[in-house]
């Protein structure tokens, strides 16, 4: 057996060992994101909220409320703009305020603050000095 033959031998036997390994990843990744659905449902019922440390903000585009737009880490590639004041539990369920409807990510381009071509513009609520 010459050497490009052991390279091949030996790429198909890594490669029949890692197929699991990618198997599982996505298995975890996809309970990860199932659950974030599951939270988001619960947020919009005024039942849970999230952390502002696991969503990720828009730099510019807002909620018709007035709060920036966001989404939580696992969402997927397939998730939403949410209102951040839903997400984190701050709406309030008894006002008339109007939210916008989420925003698909498959149908909005929208800029997080986390891009560096953001130069540092966020939504984000900041804190008084």
């Amino acid at each position: 057996m010459n050497r490009e033959d052991e390279l091949k031998a030996e790429i198909k036997s890594l490669e029949v060992q890692i197929e699991p390994k990618k198997a599982e990843l996505l298995k975890i990744r996809g309970n990860k994101q199932d659950e974030c659905e599951k939270k988001i449902k619960r947020t919009e019922l005024c039942k849970d909220k999230f952390a502002e440390s696991e969503l990720r903000f828009a730099a510019y585009v807002r909620c018709s409320c007035g709060a920036g737009m966001a989404y939580p880490e696992n969402i997927g590639m397939h998730g939403s703009w949410y209102c951040s004041d839903i997400l984190l539990g701050l709406a309030d369920p008894k006002s008339k305020v109007k939210h916008t409807a989420p925003l698909p990510f498959v149908f909005y381009e929208i800029k997080s603050d986390t891009q560096p071509s953001a130069e540092g513009a966020t939504t984000r609520k900041r804190m008084q000095p």
